[in-house]
C-alpha cells in the first residue's frame, strides 16, 4: 500500500472539505432533476456541475493528465492570476511535489509509516499549510472547484467533452 498516495488521498479530501457549503437552489433543482453530475450552462459556457464525491476523487486523481486547474477570466481578473487555483502545468505540479515531499520526509522519520498523523507532524507541514492556506482564501468566495477537460472522458456514463469546464462541489455524506 502507497501510504503517500493515501495521504495525497486526505488532503485532497481536506481540500473539499473546506469548500463545503449549502448548495446555491440552482445546484440543489438540478441535482433533484439529473443526480450527482449534470451539464448546464454556467460563466458563459457549457460546464459538469460534479457532486459526486467518487468523481471528484477521480478528477483530484487526473490532475494534469485529463484535467487541469481552470477558473473563468472574471475570477482571475478578480483574484489575481498567481493564486493557487489558477496554477496549472508545471506550477501545479511543482507545488503538489513540494507537498508530496513534505509528507514522504515525515513518513521517512516514522519508526511506523502506517501510524496516523501526530500532533508533531501535523504542526511542521508549513508549506502543505501554505497552500491548504491559499485555498481558503479562495474557498470563501469561489462556489467550487474549477477543472478544465483536457481530453474527451467518460466516468460513470457520463462523458465529459474536451475543453469543457468541471465544477467540483463538496457533496458530504450525512451521518
Amino acid at each position: 500500500m502507497n501510504v503517500c498516495r493515501i495521504y495525497h488521498k486526505d488532503i485532497n479530501n481536506l481540500i473539499l472539505s473546506v469548500i463545503h457549503f449549502s448548495f446555491p437552489p440552482f445546484i440543489k433543482q438540478r441535482m433533484k432533476r439529473y443526480g450527482p453530475i449534470f451539464k448546464t450552462n454556467l460563466v458563459g459556457r457549457p460546464v459538469v456541475v460534479s457532486t459526486d464525491p467518487d468523481h471528484n476523487y477521480f478528477i483530484f486523481q487526473q490532475e494534469g493528465q485529463v484535467f487541469q486547474s481552470w477558473y473563468p477570466e472574471t475570477f482571475t481578473e478578480i483574484f489575481g492570476r498567481q493564486n493557487v487555483g489558477s496554477l496549472h502545468g508545471f506550477m501545479y505540479k511543482y507545488l503538489k511535489n513540494m507537498v508530496l515531499e513534505e509528507h514522504e520526509a515525515i513518513i521517512k522519520r516514522r519508526e511506523d509509516p502506517n501510524s496516523g498523523v501526530t500532533w508533531k507532524e501535523y504542526k511542521s507541514m508549513t508549506f502543505t499549510f501554505q497552500v491548504i492556506n491559499e485555498t481558503v482564501r479562495l474557498a470563501n468566495i469561489v462556489p467550487g472547484i474549477f477543472r478544465k477537460a483536457l481530453r474527451e472522458i467518460n466516468f460513470k456514463g457520463y462523458t465529459i467533452a474536451k475543453g469543457w469546464a468541471v465544477i467540483q462541489f463538496n457533496a458530504r455524506k450525512k451521518h
